[in-house]
């Protein structure tokens, strides 16, 4: 096997030790308006919209509009400061949620953040850093940089839907992806590639250190994001799963856009140099994707090229993603209307999640904007309403949404059928033509792998009860709990609001909730049962605690629950 590259760090006595620079103290600068320093142990200073150049009345305009579509938090942050949050983010603002490829630009800042480090280089081939050799899979594979897995260059072929907690091993199955393009010559978006990066990242380290770990100490606790309120999927032998399935909260995405604000620093604390950084939001013209960065959308491009997907192929648009908006805005992208938005020019960020069962979805030609990923009448008519409350820099008007060039592709049979008899989807559980070699759907080399889905279940259950304890502690101190109000957002303590028997009873509930599914109960039963066994460790507020447990076990039970 090929020896580990060595990588000889030079590291600074302050990044050794952790330290953390102090953040600067609010103050009304030169434009009249309140800045605000960086986030302290993971809480935003706020700001009234109007101590910082927005008008209340349009964010109130845009979150009701938001919230008749299906959006769960809307959050708004300017100079630092937070200066809005919708209807509902008193109950979901700590809820733990599928991210979808919201997950994908945390994926590229944490690769970003291994260069930083000294760890890896993007531009060097993965098998520098990886153990398998060209014995044990395709040559080709160990030629391929992280930067091509990170821009979608990597021209493996391209899967979009697989059965990800099913696959004993999703690096052993992304090594079997058929070649269909020389590395670095063409864009298309894909899932399984990306597995490879937690496991460059791993390799690099010595091979000894999980990656969710890694990220935990090197990101996310600089973020103030504790590491009992998220969960990662992994596959069945423990790999993280990196094209999606990061649940984090509402306020953790914030955390990411503050990180994204301060284009790699925050708190003083250099995350990721801003050259570095820069690389996130370089467009990919030579490869004919002016509106993609590294695994983040950009608003920049005069033009754009769809996700093709299993129901209908890809297609180049003549116009900007969301021609509302402004022209500089980046932003991660989570299906189902799952963003963190950053506007450099107006030094602001956006949060957007949905529900669990709500598809942000374009009322004209829905279909096709749901597969394709086109960017449609909901987000146009969404960023009208948030460009008007900008006060102190007017935004242009383009008018209502009109669809000049929609998506027009036929629903392609062919690449539903080509998942199926052709092997990608048997693939991604290890029978078939295309299966990695040595594996099978119990594991590889006559192993059998179930760690992964033991260390997952653990993690999840620790952080959907923790996540629940935070949103008992906001209901009661009369954090906003329903769509009748907009009051504060307030990070409070977690202390033990519910005693360690009532954690218990989560704990137990999640645990039976999963059972209960994977026995093949009708979802909506399990949902009602369990919630109706929760709701009381909430005392007067038992609906609403009720209501946040039932959010929480309704994405967990097609994801951990199905391990």
């Amino acid at each position: 096997m090929r020896g580990r590259k060595l990588v000889v760090l030079a590291v600074s006595a302050m990044a050794l030790v952790g330290v953390a620079i102090a953040p600067t103290a609010s103050a009304a600068v030169a434009d009249g308006q309140k800045h605000c320093g960086s986030p302290v142990n993971g809480v935003f200073e706020k700001a009234t919209p109007e101590e910082v150049g927005l008008s209340s009345e349009k964010l109130r305009e845009a979150a009701g509009f938001a919230a008749s579509r299906g959006t769960l938090s809307f959050r708004v942050y300017r100079n630092g400061c937070e200066v809005f949050v919708g209807p509902y983010d008193g109950l979901v603002s700590d809820i733990p949620r599928n991210n979808f490829s919201h997950t994908k630009t945390v994926l590229a800042l944490s690769a970003l953040r291994a260069q930083q480090l000294g760890i890896i280089d993007i531009d060097e081939p993965i098998g520098e850093y990886v153990p398998e050799t060209a014995e044990d899979v395709d040559p080709v594979k160990l030629t391929i940089t992280t930067r091509q897995l990170l821009e979608m260059s990597s021209g493996m072929h391209t899967q979009y839907v697989w059965p990800e907690t099913a696959a004993p091993d999703g690096v052993e199955i992304a090594y079997a992806d058929p070649q269909d393009h020389a590395p670095g010559t063409f864009w298309e978006y894909n899932q399984i590639p990306l597995n490879l990066v937690p496991h460059v990242i791993e390799s690099a380290l010595g091979g000894d250190v999980d990656y969710q770990d890694w990220v935990q100490k090197e990101m996310f606790e600089p973020l103030g994001i504790p590491r009992d309120s998220w969960f990662w999927l992994r596959d069945r032998v423990g790999h993280t799963l990196g094209s999606h399935h990061l649940f984090s909260s509402p306020r953790h995405m914030a955390l990411i856009g503050a990180l994204m604000d301060g284009e790699g620093t925050v708190g003083g604390r250099e995350l990721i140099a801003k050259g570095l950084y820069d690389e996130l939001i370089k467009p990919l013209d030579h490869i004919g994707q002016p509106s993609y960065g590294l695994l983040t959308w950009l608003n920049s491009g005069d033009s754009y090229k769809t996700v093709g997907t299993i129901c209908t192929g890809d297609a180049t648009l003549d116009r900007p993603l969301i021609e509302s908006a402004p022209r500089d805005m980046y932003f991660s992208y989570g299906w189902r209307g799952i963003h963190t938005y950053e506007i450099p020019s107006l030094n602001m960020s956006v949060v957007q999640t949905t529900a669990p069962d709500a598809i942000t979805a374009d009322v004209l030609d829905t279909a096709q904007s749901v597969c394709s990923v086109e960017m449609g009448e909901f987000y146009h008519e969404f960023w009208r309403k948030v460009s008007a409350a900008v006060m102190d820099a007017p935004q242009p008007d383009p008018g209502p949404w009109h669809n000049p060039q929609p998506v027009r592709a036929p629903l392609d049979p062919e690449l539903f059928t080509d998942q199926i008899t052709n092997g990608d989807l048997s693939r991604s559980i290890a029978v078939g033509p295309w299966a990695p070699k040595g594996c099978s759907p119990a594991g590889c080399d006559g192993k059998l792998y179930y760690e992964g889905y033991a260390k997952l279940s653990r993690e999840a259950i620790t952080a959907i009860s923790a996540s629940l304890v935070r949103t008992l502690a906001n209901i009661t101190a009369g954090e906003e709990a329903g769509a009748a109000l907009m009051g504060p957002d307030t990070l409070l303590p977690t202390g033990d609001v519910l005693g360690a028997a009532g954690r218990g009873v989560v704990e137990r509930e999640l645990a039976a909730g999963c059972q209960d599914f994977r026995a093949g109960k009708d979802p909506h039963d399990v949902l009602s049962e369990r919630r109706a066994n929760v709701a009381p460790l909430g005392g007067a507020h038992g609906a609403e605690f009720g209501n946040a447990f039932t959010m929480a076990m309704a994405d967990a039970l097609p994801a951990f629950c199905t391990a």
